[in-house]
């Protein structure tokens, strides 16, 4: 259920993406040229995240970061979709319209450049955080599993050693009764016999 909602928030995450940047161009723009824009915003975007997803998981065990790969990277494409791309487009779109000078475009453009260098450091960490903390999950789950297989063995063990143990017990107090029964009846005999 709780993989159902985050799911669930990651398509609504992508979906805000994508209509804000298809709002964010102009809109003398055809609609399927503004759509292709869209989608090869978010792509680039895409690449960019998987680039520093790529660099988070040198030296981690790959296993473990391929399970963690698309959960990671389709919730935050829409971050840094959301972030970076309506605002560079409004800034290019009032530049063309001459609402703004160049050298505010420029500003503009050097602000997103910064906010995207400070989301890619702040998320290459973030990753190898993460895919760390899904390796110790995965190494503790495994250790659980090791002790919870020798103490199942342990105890079928000892319920088999138990298990003899009453066996021979039982076995003694078969021999003893069966000879107290034999003595038992050699006296008796031997008692007849007297009589």
């Amino acid at each position: 259920m709780s993989n159902l909602i985050i799911y669930l928030f990651i398509l609504i995450a992508n979906v805000v993406a994508i209509l804000l940047i298809y709002h964010s161009f102009d809109r003398n723009i055809e609609k399927t040229k503004k759509l292709l824009y869209t989608m090869i915003s978010m792509g680039l975007i895409y690449i960019l995240v998987l680039i520093i997803y790529f660099f988070s998981s040198i030296g981690l065990d790959k296993e473990t970061t391929k399970k963690a790969k698309d959960m990671i990277i389709f919730s935050f494409v829409p971050v840094n979709a959301i972030i970076l791309v309506p605002f560079l487009l409004r800034s290019f779109k009032k530049g063309k319209d001459r609402e703004i000078t160049t050298e505010q475009l420029n500003k503009r453009a050097i602000v997103v450049v910064i906010i995207g260098i400070a989301l890619i450091i702040g998320e290459f960490f973030y990753f190898r955080k993460i895919e760390k903390g899904i390796i110790n999950m995965i190494n503790e789950q495994q250790t659980k599993n090791i002790k919870q297989e020798t103490l199942e063995n342990n105890e079928i063990q000892n319920g088999t050693i138990l298990n003899e143990i009453t066996e021979n017990v039982l076995n003694e107090e078969k021999n003893e009764i069966s000879e107290n029964t034999t003595k038992n009846e050699i006296v008796n005999n031997t008692i007849s016999n007297v009589e």
